[in-house]
């Protein structure tokens, strides 16, 4: 289990992130088919976000004990499973912390995640942090294999940059290529892409 994530108990937690193998070696652009395969096994609505070695399941409304069981009784290996809030408590940590969190989340292609640490740096850190949650939130639309709307958003974040005078900050070309490679199922790290910007949030951000 990641050290980011928010613990809750059973009668709280509405989310379930479930992680099996890509044993199939699935892309992202078959997103959409083993997203079907995988809720008619759950039952539950679901999010599916693939990487070259794992497929990331994020479950709505069950329990814990359904998606393994309901997973592990069709032959799938479970490699994690947990309960996480979508918010996280991330603001007793220095930004420093939060910054390197979010670059290791990146680079280890968990970029939901990445998206949920990038969220607390814009509210500590103002439209630095916000462009690196939305960053982060397109990488991950692209594991969910829907490339036209992750580079749609990366537009997006570029007019927010260019309004505030932090367009040079980022690598636009590199984070439009991360999104193809991901989209193709190749592992990239994507945070190389907006390093300046991260020293930006870093110097500008609340300790």
């Amino acid at each position: 289990m990641p050290d980011w994530c928010v613990i809750l108990h059973e009668s709280n937690a509405s989310i379930v992130i479930v992680r099996i193998p890509n044993s199939w070696r699935v892309k992202p652009r078959d997103a959409s088919s083993i997203r079907k395969v995988l809720r008619g096994v759950i039952g539950k609505p679901l999010t599916v976000h693939v990487s070259p070695k794992w497929i990331e399941l994020i479950v709505y409304g069950s329990s814990l004990e359904h998606a393994r069981e309901s997973l592990e009784s069709r032959g799938y290996k479970v490699l994690e499973a947990y309960y996480a809030s979508l918010s996280h408590d991330h603001k007793s940590e220095p930004l420093w912390v939060l910054a390197r969190r979010y670059l290791a989340m990146m680079r280890g292609q968990r970029f939901w995640e990445a998206h949920s640490v990038g969220e607390e740096l814009w509210h500590r850190a103002g439209v630095e942090g916000r462009l690196l949650a939305i960053i982060a939130g397109a990488l991950a639309k692209a594991q969910e294999g829907f490339k036209g709307s992750a580079l749609a958003i990366l537009e997006k974040a570029r007019r927010i940059a260019q309004d505030a005078g932090l367009e040079d900050l980022i690598d636009w070309a590199c984070l439009r290529h991360a999104v193809g490679k991901v989209y193709d199922g190749v592992e990239v790290d994507p945070g190389k892409c907006a390093v300046s910007l991260i020293e930006r949030t870093l110097s500008s951000g609340n300790p």
